[in-house]
Order: C-alpha cells, then structure tokens, then sequence
C-alpha cells in the first residue's frame, strides 16, 4: 500500500462540501460526503479497468476505457439511487457529487509535477 501522501483535491472537495451541510445536521453532512464518494468510488474502478490492462492492442485498449467509463457511471448513478432509497437528502449529496467531479476535472487540468530525474 502506498505511503500516504496527505489531503488530496478529492478529499478536500468532499470536505468542504460537507461542511455547510453541518448547519442542518450531521445526517446532511453525511449525504454529502456519500455523494462526493460514490464519484471517488467509480473514478477508482475506471482507473483500475481502463489503466490495468498491460500493453494490448488499440482495440483493447479502447474497449478497456469504455468499459471503465460505462462502470464508473453505473457505480455513481447506482449509489445516488441507493442514497435515494436510503433516504438521504438529495441535495448535499447532488453537492457531494459535483464538489468530486469539478475536483477529478481540477486534478486532471492541473500542471504535470516536474520529474525527479534529473
């Protein structure tokens, strides 16, 4: 298991998406934190299938990144419909859910980190 590297943007966004919710209760908080973590959950499983493959063909490949992005949506619409079952509010989680997504876009947008290889 890798060494922990602290906060990451994904752990700060579920956070700060939570706390606002803090004024109406803790469950509401909570809803949040579900809604930021049910992205969490389906953008680990994309990359697990779509990087996991080894070297293959184009095909391949190609195949593996839809099949990540096809799971990664099935995984979040599927924990938003179970929070709805479960009774969670919908719109902390709806802010859990966009506070992950605008962090995931941050994270990839964001400027490469220089090589330690000199």
């Amino acid at each position: 298991m890798p060494a922990s590297r602290g906060l990451g943007p994904w752990h700060i966004a579920i956070l700060v998406a939570s706390l606002p919710w803090l004024i109406k209760g803790a469950f509401w908080a909570l809803a949040a934190a579900v809604g930021g973590l049910v992205v969490v959950t389906g953008a680990w499983l994309f990359g697990r299938i779509a990087l996991g493959g080894g070297v293959q063909s184009s095909s391949g490949a190609v195949g593996r990144l839809l099949t990540g992005l096809m799971l990664k949506w099935v995984v979040v619409i599927g924990g938003l419909a179970a929070g709805v079952a479960l009774g969670l509010p919908p719109m902390p989680v709806l802010t859990g859910v966009i506070a992950a997504l605008v962090a995931q876009m941050l994270a990839m947008t964001g400027r490469p980190q220089a090589s330690k290889a000199h």
